[in-house]
């Protein structure tokens, strides 16, 4: 070891404290009782009174024991999943806090503070002697005085600090008392009884205040230099082991010529202690030294937030900064911040049809792992309201909703081939249409879906039930579809029920799992029958202050519908052939490079522009729009607005990857073994439209009054279909009915 470097020396000096005092130290100790009997008559009667305080003040004291198990703070850290840091929040009561052991503090800082605070500090009992005696002589010489606390001089060891700062209840740490004096003292001492010089060393630098809001010396080494405690140089650490006497006094940042001076007495100090030269204390004194602005910076600041709620309510508001919680996420940054900047480049061309801000969602179907979450263009616009999380509000689906209705009627015995009728429905008063007007006739579901016809949309609810179609949507994972079945009525088939973006892609995220859905088990307090018990996951690791690991994401998993169900969405939702009547031939929609399934979807009033598919490794949700629900302009469609950066985004995550392909389920699937429905030469004669006497067997739900929900009405241009022949199969089965009612 060179016995000339910091850490030598303060080896050197804890070697010193741990020494038996021997005989050297039994003649001080007498020489001082002497000379405190002879000339100090009055400091007598205050150590014998120091005796009676012991048992006077027991009662009120707490015990040594109590800085073991006090409760304590620290900031809490978010980090993305490959460690970047993305914010530190802060605790509003105390500061900025990171707890770090004594081996990860420079031995320069340790050195400095030693010398400034306590210089004998490994071998005296806890108590600065000397500090006390001038306090005395202080208090005696100037005759007491009427007010108590002007009376009192301080003089406090390191420990008498941290007893200060850790033990003594807060309303007293600020009064300067007699008793409060004592209690220091007698704590102090049986503190370092008790425990090592090391411990009390290391408890005391991640207490102490520096200023800048921060308590202890690693927040303070970030706040003023951005670089850990372990790496601060001399001159930083002087400048900062000056800091505890008078934060504000002496800040570099408010005060740079007081800071300056009382960095040079500090390295006075340590020159006068032997921890430096006084030529290394000269270099120190010249060095330039840069400082970083007091600045909280956030990445990815809409998702950061998301994940401060979810601490609150598993923690509490204080018990996350109790705990000094470190959190991994499951945020890919470097990806969220592309998906940005892609969101920025295209609002340039959006803006032209009215909108003003977006949002994105990507989230991976495996594991159920929220990757990336942008709530606005800009967080900090407030002009925007950028810091509004339009991830997470509730807003209109439009279209994007209707896989879920198809799901349900396949659930129910329809398939992507079973014909529906395009035609007039009136539906207790309420008679929804194609955005054109028209309609097609005959047509199967696969081509209904494709082109995002309404009618056969409402006929798909029809058939299922609003109720079943409703606990089917969440079942997949939309639980802000949160009111009663008969608050949204039929037209929720249409995107009547408002839900989040967030809510919206971890739907179709099992879609994508053909309907396994995967994600963070939702705490038990939280669930609700009938609603989803896995939430999109966002924590990966969260630990505490000290390490221990306290919850570590391992993927749940639910089957919410039988696969092949599931898997006849993406069948139709794949297959660009679907769309081509209503989007055209090439659409954002269609990526030539791999399988992707996608759906728009386009509010009424033109408000909401959505795009939302998958493929087996990313389940993307995108929206456009304006916060305040000011309808955009007329030819504002999702697949003209908001299309392009879905299929950019898409291309963004797949770019370098080999992409999964989609997984059919094992047998016979009615829809999908068959392929496309086929034209038929025969002609058959189409099925009556239904009046308003014809009802389902499920009696139609009265919509409610405009006042209660919106009536929703999809917006997609769409251009007339030819009415779809039916299959061989089709026909048979139409005969046998027939016949049944024939001779029924």
């Amino acid at each position: 070891m060179d016995m000339t470097s910091p850490s030598a020396r303060m080896h050197r000096l804890r070697r010193r404290g741990q020494r038996p005092t021997g005989h050297v130290s039994r003649y001080l100790l007498a020489a001082i009782l002497i000379v405190l009997m002879a000339v100090v008559f009055p400091v007598w009667l205050f150590f014998g009174s120091l005796v009676a305080a012991w048992t006077y003040y027991s009662d009120e004291m707490p015990s040594p024991e109590a800085i073991t198990a006090r409760p304590s703070s620290s900031s809490v850290l978010i980090y993305d999943r490959n460690g970047q840091l993305l914010h530190e929040f802060i605790d509003p009561q105390y500061g900025r806090r990171h707890r770090v052991p004594l081996g990860e503090i420079s031995p320069y800082l340790v050195q400095a503070t030693i010398a400034t605070e306590d210089h004998d500090f490994y071998l005296n009992s806890g108590i600065n002697l000397k500090g006390i005696l001038r306090a005395l002589y202080h208090n005696l010489t100037s005759g007491g005085g009427d007010d108590e606390e002007e009376s009192i001089q301080g003089g406090s060891s390191i420990t008498q600090q941290l007893v200060k700062n850790a033990l003594i209840p807060e309303d007293e740490r600020t009064k300067r008392s007699v008793s409060r004096k004592i209690k220091e003292v007698l704590l102090s001492y049986a503190l370092t009884r008790r425990y090592s010089k090391d411990q009390i060393l290391e408890w005391y630098f991640n207490e102490i205040y520096y200023g800048n809001l921060s308590y202890g010396i690693e927040a303070a080494a970030q706040s003023y230099f951005g670089k850990s405690a372990r790496d601060l140089t001399l001159a930083e650490a002087a400048m900062l082991a000056g800091l505890p006497q008078a934060p504000a006094r002496y800040s570099p940042l408010t005060n740079p010529e007081q800071a300056k001076q009382r960095q040079q007495d500090v390295l006075g100090l340590m020159v006068r202690q032997g921890f430096i030269t006084p030529e290394e204390a000269d270099a120190a004194a010249a060095e330039d030294l840069t400082y970083q602005p007091l600045s909280f910076p956030i990445k990815a600041p809409h998702f950061v937030m998301y994940v401060r709620d979810l601490l609150e309510r598993k923690y509490g508001a204080r018990g996350m900064f109790r705990q000094g919680l470190k959190v991994t996420t499951s945020l890919d940054f470097d990806f969220n911040a592309k998906v940005e900047q892609l969101l920025r480049d295209r609002m340039k061309a959006a803006r032209s049809y009215g909108a003003s801000n977006g949002a994105v969602v990507a989230i991976r179907p495996q594991t159920g792992e929220i990757l990336a979450m942008v709530g606005s263009v800009d967080y900090f616009d407030r002009k925007l309201q950028g810091q509004v999380n339009v991830a997470t509000m509730r807003r209109s689906p439009g279209s994007s909703f209707k896989p879920y209705m198809y799901l349900a009627a396949f659930l129910k015995g329809w398939n992507p081939n079973t014909i529906v009728l395009d035609a007039p429905i009136n539906i207790g008063g309420w008679s929804p249409k194609n955005n054109d007007g028209s309609t097609r006739g005959r047509l199967p579901v696969r081509l209904a879906l494709g082109n995002s016809l309404n009618i056969p949309a409402v006929r798909a609810i029809m058939h299922a039930g609003v109720e079943f179609a409703v606990s089917v949507t969440r079942s997949m994972g939309v639980s802000s579809l949160s009111e009663s079945p008969a608050f949204y009525g039929p037209p929720v088939a249409i995107g009547a029920g408002e839900i989040t973006l967030l809510d919206h892609t971890f739907g179709f995220a099992t879609f994508a799992n053909n309907g396994r859905q995967v994600g963070a088990e939702l705490p038990p307090d939280l669930r609700k029958p009938g609603f989803p018990e896995l939430e999109p996951a966002a924590l990966l690791k969260v630990e505490d202050m000290a390490g221990n690991v306290l919850e570590e994401h391992i993927p749940s998993e639910r089957q919410v519908v039988p696969p092949e169900y599931a898997y006849m969405i993406t069948h139709v939702l794949k297959d660009q052939r679907n769309r081509v009547a209503v989007f055209g031939a090439s659409t954002p929609l269609y990526i030539p490079e791999f399988e992707a399934a996608a759906k728009s979807g386009t509010s009424e009033n033109n408000k909401d522009n959505l795009i939302m598919g998958y493929t087996r490794d990313l389940a993307l949700g995108t929206w456009m729009g304006n916060n305040n629900g000011r309808p955009m302009s007329g030819s504002a469609y999702g697949v003209t607005t908001i299309g392009p950066l879905w299929r950019d985004i898409m291309r963004l995550y797949h770019k370098d990857r080999e992409v999964t392909p989609f997984e059919r389920p094992p047998g016979p699937i009615p829809g999908v073994d068959d392929g496309e429905a086929k034209p038929d030469s025969t002609s058959q004669p189409a099925p009556r439209p239904r009046s308003t006497t014809d009802s389902p067997r499920r009696q139609p739900q009265r919509s409610p009054a405009p006042t209660q929900r919106p009536s929703t009405q999809q917006q997609e241009t769409q251009p007339a279909l030819e009415p779809a022949p039916q299959t061989p199969a089709e026909r048979l089965r139409e005969r046998r009915q027939r016949s049944r009612r024939n001779f029924g």
